[in-house]
Order: structure tokens, then C-alpha cells, then sequence
């Protein structure tokens, strides 16, 4: 199973139409982690044959959407949320908290626009960047989540003009 994960798009939909139309018929599931709702409203209208699970972000005001999901695909148990409820520009810890008490084998947020891959006991921490305003690095970034059998693969893609090159920001 392939997973698109997308955060922090900001009424920018180039990039994301861009990455879903180069990826289309290669992804099974599309995550959006906020910021903003109307942006994954306007993924599922465009693409309605590839399932999306969508969180509410700080800047999606107003909107009944929750910030946090958690969800079983291949038999792997997701943690979404924007972050923002979790103080992540703080740190991981409250975040980490939540998912593990969830029963989460990988957390998934977005809000720093900073991709991050790390590690916390046996749970994938993971953090796509923006795909439209980059910060702590210049490319904007997307999230790919690969389930081959019992492993899940995480890795970020940077866009550099139109094309995609996957990008080390993984943690020890």
C-alpha cells in the first residue's frame, strides 16, 4: 500500500495537483493534515476514486472537521492530527504521548511545515513539510508512507521544479 500525506497546502493547490496527477494510479490513500479543510475538499472532488482521510489544521476555522484520527490500514494503526493541539513546535512529547496511548505504530502531523522522520521506541514519528511554504528547508515537501507486509517505509519528497527527489530528514 502507498500513501500520499499532505500538510500545510494553504489554498496552494499547484503543487498538490502536480504530485497527485504524477502519483495517480501508484497511490491507495491520501492523508491531508490541515491547514487547509477546503483543500482536501477540493481533493476528494478532483479525485474521488482514491480514499482521503482529512484533520482539521489551527488555520481551518470554524469547521466541525476533528484535529486528530486514528485509523487502521494493512493492518497498521495511523495517528493524524494538524499538531497544533499538541504544542509540536515545542517539542514531540505531548504528540508521542497521544499516539502511543492510541496504539499508533506511526504518528503522522503537520503544522511546523518542517519535514521530520524519526523514531520512538517501535513508533514512526513523521512529519511531511508543506507542500506550498517550506520552512527550515527551500523545497516545499510531500510524505510518502509505504506498507510492504509487516514494515511501514516513510520517506519525504522535495519539489524542485516540477520534479520530485526524495530528501534525508530522518532523525536518530
Amino acid at each position: 500500500m502507498k500513501i500520499l500525506v499532505l500538510s500545510d497546502s494553504h489554498g496552494n493547490m499547484k503543487n498538490v495537483y502536480n504530485v497527485i496527477d504524477t502519483l495517480n494510479g501508484r497511490i491507495d490513500m491520501i492523508l491531508h493534515l490541515g491547514d487547509f479543510l477546503r483543500d482536501a475538499q477540493k481533493i476528494k472532488e478532483f479525485y474521488p476514486n482514491i480514499k482521503l482521510f482529512n484533520v482539521a489544521g489551527n488555520c481551518d476555522y470554524g469547521v466541525s472537521e476533528q484535529s486528530s484520527m486514528v485509523f487502521e490500514a494493512q493492518k497498521k494503526w495511523f495517528f493524524i492530527t494538524h499538531g497544533h493541539r499538541y504544542n509540536v513546535k515545542g517539542g514531540l512529547d505531548k504528540i508521542a504521548c497521544a499516539a502511543m496511548k492510541s496504539g499508533a505504530d506511526i504518528c503522522i502531523y503537520g503544522h511546523t511545515h518542517f519535514p521530520l522522520i524519526t523514531k520512538l521506541d517501535n513508533m514512526i514519528i513523521m512529519n511531511p513539510g508543506s507542500i506550498s511554504y517550506p520552512r527550515g528547508i527551500s523545497v516545499c515537501s510531500y510524505g510518502i508512507v509505504n506498507i510492504e507486509g509487516d514494515k511501514i517505509i516513510p520517506s519525504v519528497v522535495g519539489i524542485y521544479d516540477d520534479k520530485f527527489k526524495p530528501i534525508n530528514v530522518t532523525k536518530e
